[in-house]
C-alpha cells in the first residue's frame, strides 16, 4: 500500500497541473455538475407547459387580500392568533407571522 501510494505521489508530481486540472474538472463534471444539468432539463421539459396557463385565485383572497390578522402590526394579539387559528382548516404559524411581518404597515423586514 505504502509503496503504491509513493507511485501516485510521484505520478502528480511529475504530471503538468495543466493535466491534474482537466481530470479534476473533468470528475466533478461526472460526478456532480452532469446530474444537475440533466436534472434541471427535465423540470424544464416537463413544466415548460405550464408557462401558457393562467392564475389560478383559489384562496389568495381569504388568506390575504380579505384577512385584516395579515395586515395588522406585530402586536401580541396577531401572534396570538397566528398560533391558534386554523384558517382553511390549515395550521401554518410560521407562515401566518412571517406574513403578518410582511403585510403589515410597519414591516421589520427591510
Amino acid at each position: 500500500m505504502r509503496h503504491s501510494r509513493k507511485i501516485r505521489t510521484k505520478e502528480l508530481i511529475d504530471r503538468p497541473r495543466l493535466e491534474i486540472a482537466k481530470d479534476t474538472l473533468a470528475f466533478a463534471w461526472k460526478t456532480s455538475l452532469a446530474p444537475c444539468v440533466i436534472l434541471c432539463g427535465l423540470v424544464l421539459v416537463v413544466f415548460y407547459s405550464i408557462v401558457h396557463f393562467g392564475f389560478i385565485n383559489w384562496d389568495d383572497d381569504k388568506n390575504f387580500i380579505d384577512n385584516p390578522w395579515v395586515k395588522g402590526f406585530l402586536h401580541p394579539r396577531y401572534w396570538i392568533w397566528a398560533w391558534s387559528t386554523r384558517l382553511m382548516d390549515v395550521y401554518q404559524p410560521i407562515s401566518w407571522i412571517f406574513l403578518i411581518n410582511i403585510l403589515s404597515p410597519v414591516s421589520c423586514i427591510i
